[in-house]
């Protein structure tokens, strides 16, 4: 990200290294790299014009030529060592818009492409499903896990609040505070793990990891942005 100048822009320049760049790298090991970035591709014309070019049904226009070259028998290569600077929206309506279009564009490409489902060895296999379960099924059910941790919390300081006026044989606080405890462990250990692929993610792009300490708060901004992004093209 070129315009790493507010805490926004920021946080993508750390999802572009902990997430896309490190994914690019693993599916290239497999021949199945889900989309060619637009801020730095090279394509081989002959493979374009096989593939039919760029068309204008969906919205994710580079992912669905990245598929349809693949679907060709094309080797798709990534160059870890290259390095193009691009320009991230700088304000939440932006970086809304931006996300809606790759949200909705990439469910365009899924639909359209579902026939390579389970075929096209690790693309049609791993590739795909993993776009289908990470970017579509957790991403429309992951808000329960937060009505689940909002509840606890609610769910303990009512407890804590009655503990004086209660019966003494019913004393729900212990109770409560179990549930609030295993709730947060289990988002500690979760977080925990994302921040140690994070720390190597840096260190494979040769980048100071510093940058992971934002991850903790960008949890709390970008799930949400994602939870409306995708039910809006669900709806759409």
């Amino acid at each position: 990200v070129g315009n790493e100048t507010i805490l926004l822009t920021k946080w993508q320049s750390i999802e572009y290294t902990t997430s896309q760049n490190l994914d690019r790298r693993a599916y290239a090991l497999m021949n199945a790299i889900t989309v060619c970035p637009g801020a730095i591709s090279a394509w081989r014309k002959s493979a374009v014009v096989e593939a039919g070019g760029y068309l204008p049904d969906t919205l994710a226009e580079d992912t669905d030529l990245t598929w349809r070259v693949r679907l060709q028998g094309w080797q798709i290569e990534t160059e870890s060592n290259a390095i193009a600077f691009t320009e991230a929206p700088d304000s939440m309506r932006a970086f809304f818009r931006q996300r809606f279009r790759w949200a909705y564009g990439t469910l365009q490409c899924l639909w359209k492409h579902k026939k390579a489902l389970c075929h096209e060895g690790f693309f049609g296999w791993l590739a795909l499903p993993s776009l289908w379960m990470f970017q579509v099924v957790f991403q429309a059910l992951v808000p329960l896990i937060d009505i689940q941790v909002l509840y606890s919390l609610w769910g303990y300081l009512s407890a804590w609040s009655q503990r004086n006026t209660l019966m003494k044989d019913y004393q729900p606080l212990s109770a409560a505070r179990e549930s609030l405890m295993l709730v947060l462990v289990l988002y500690a250990v979760f977080l925990g793990v994302e921040m140690m692929a994070a720390v190597v993610a840096y260190r494979l792009e040769r980048r100071s990891p510093k940058a992971v300490v934002w991850l903790f708060l960008q949890r709390f901004v970008y799930r949400q942005i994602m939870y409306a992004v995708v039910y809006k093209s669900f709806v759409t």
